[in-house]
């Protein structure tokens, strides 16, 4: 009788360490199905992600960019029209110069 109590006790404890097994095995394989089935979802959102932080340090760059654009459009015109106005001036002068090296030339011939 003591054998058949231990070989109880001996099966009995076998058959609880087998489910035990099967349980964290059972567990393990869920868990890698639930990781396996997350991971492409994450690997997406981390990419949009990543895609997200891009896209607005461009927008930044641009802001910047319009920005020094529009202070330059604002104050070219200012010294291009100066500029412009100097020329003009500038032209019957040179023009005059040039007429009075062509009367100099004809002189010198």
């Amino acid at each position: 009788m003591k054998s058949f109590c231990l070989f109880a006790l001996t099966t009995g404890s076998l058959a609880s360490i087998q489910q035990q097994e099967v349980n964290q095995a059972g567990a393990s394989i869920q868990a890698q199905t639930d990781a396996s089935n997350a991971n492409p979802i994450r690997k997406v959102v981390t990419m949009l992600q990543s895609m997200q932080k891009k896209v607005e340090a461009e927008g930044e760059k641009e802001k910047e960019l319009y920005e020094k654009f529009m202070c330059y459009c604002k104050n070219a015109g200012a010294s291009l029209g100066k500029s412009v106005g100097d020329a003009e001036t500038k032209i019957p002068d040179v023009g005059a110069s040039i007429d009075a090296g062509i009367a100099q030339k004809a002189q010198l011939e």
